[in-house]
């Protein structure tokens, strides 16, 4: 079936957006070309050509921006209501227009959101999900009255078993929710969703322990809202089955289907019709790690954007040395480590009689930059810190032997010669404000 779609997709694209019916009409791409023939695009082309991946129709019903805090600067996305609609017909085999009979609901599901991406979309009319945002400290009183009290609706009682959210908001509810002593464990919460950001492993154990429930995660981006891939219940991996991707090498554009590589992505009509996007290079490296024996897709894991991560390996194919999740694991939980809090985290703690949960919620300030030539020899590792580390040195060398022990057992061992080199990737630790970046890295 995605065959299919990703036929009417291309041909879409040639018969009703300009960017492309200019190629064809320049004889750069054929009227019945197949996906490879079509050239790879670049956020930068994307957004300096804004206009020509269009096609309205009516005027759009949304608009969504990302990558603001990333080196290529924002990227903007129109959206229509019909698109999310169908996605959601496709994932869950019903139309969104006929909710289920109350008396056949056990319970909701609280969206818990923050927007930082702009207004979108949040649920089809009439189905059991509550969309609550998160920046106030009422916020999060009302959110949890939900989770203890739940919801009088139609003459039954019904109390919210599933919560999807934000990895930003989340981790600022989790915090607040054990700071004032509520106990979520004993709720009728059984499963979390998460998307947004990476979930490091000292961050999955807590949720699971604070919720009592299981964690799943998704991987999407901003510019395909809607088209997530899944996480696998049986290889573990994310597979994408509302967009069609591509698995390319770091350094070519050959087709990779074990290993490290850049993720391209093509959305599908109709999940999305009003701006495509063929083969757009989304900027991300993934560990590609087979194919799934449940699915037979390939299946993948986010490593971090490709623009700061070390490239190395003396193999026939370069591998990442270190990735942003590999840094993000190393420092996540550390107190040592200097922040940047959520929107919500800061809001909420505005107030100084809410006492503080005993773990750090912000996201890790840091930053990673290749070597001569973009090469990961010679690369640096920049984190910056909660304390002075040149009046703290003891404490600062200390903080780094820690960050090299954990980068070193999560090195594959035909990379630890690299690792291990002459011209290794240096740490450098730098004092409150001192890293100068608002990059978020991969959360």
């Amino acid at each position: 079936m995605r065959r299919d779609l990703l036929r009417r997709t291309l041909a879409h694209a040639i018969e009703r957006i300009p960017y492309y019916r200019r190629l064809a009409s320049e004889g750069r791409v054929a009227e019945h070309a197949s996906l490879s023939e079509f050239p790879i695009v670049s956020k930068e082309l994307f957004s300096r050509h804004f206009e020509e991946f269009l096609d309205l129709e009516r005027f759009p019903d949304f608009v969504l921006t990302s990558g603001g805090t990333s080196e290529s600067g924002p990227s903007i996305t129109i959206r229509n209501v019909e698109e999310y609609l169908a996605s959601f017909h496709y994932f869950s085999g019903v139309d969104p227009a006929e909710p289920p009979p109350l008396d056949q609901v056990d319970g909701f599901t609280l969206d818990i959101f923050f927007n930082s991406n702009g207004y979108g979309w949040r649920k089809p009319h009439g189905w059991p999900i509550l969309s609550v945002t998160l920046e106030q400290d009422f916020h999060a009183d009302m959110i949890l009255r939900f989770v203890a009290d739940g919801l009088q609706v139609a003459g039954r009682r019904l109390h919210p078993n599933r919560i999807q959210a934000q990895n930003g908001p989340l981790r600022t509810l989790t915090g607040y929710l054990e700071a004032t002593g509520f106990n979520a464990a004993d709720s009728a919460i059984v499963d979390i969703l998460v998307y947004g950001g990476h979930v490091t492993a000292a961050w999955q154990a807590r949720l699971e322990r604070v919720w009592g429930a299981q964690l799943r995660t998704i991987y999407g981006l901003s510019e395909f809202g809607g088209c997530n891939a899944v996480e696998c219940a049986g290889c573990g991996a994310y597979h994408y089955w509302s967009a069609w991707p591509e698995f390319l090498g770091l350094r070519d554009d050959d087709a990779v289907e074990r290993g490290d590589a850049r993720l391209i992505l093509t959305s599908l009509v109709p999940f999305v019709r009003a701006q495509p996007r063929i083969r757009y290079d989304t900027g991300d490296v993934v560990t590609v790690v087979g194919r799934c024996e449940a699915t037979g897709e390939l299946g993948f894991r986010f490593r971090g954007r490709m623009a700061s991560s070390l490239i190395g390996g003396s193999g026939a194919r370069p591998a990442t040395l270190v990735s942003e999740i590999d840094v993000l694991e190393a420092i996540d939980d550390l107190p040592e480590v200097g922040r940047r809090p959520h929107s919500s985290e800061t809001q909420i703690w505005s107030n100084p009689s809410i006492p503080r949960p005993p773990y750090p919620l912000g996201f890790p300030r840091f930053k990673i930059s290749a070597g001569p030539e973009g090469r990961a020899e010679g690369g640096l590792i920049a984190i910056e810190t909660a304390f002075d580390p040149e009046a703290a040195p003891r404490k600062a060398q200390a903080l780094e032997a820690r960050v090299w022990e954990t980068l070193l057992g999560r090195t594959k061992p035909e990379l630890r010669e690299a690792m291990l080199g002459k011209r290794r990737p240096s740490i450098r630790l730098l004092g409150p404000g001192r890293l100068g970046v608002r990059i978020k890295a991969a959360v």
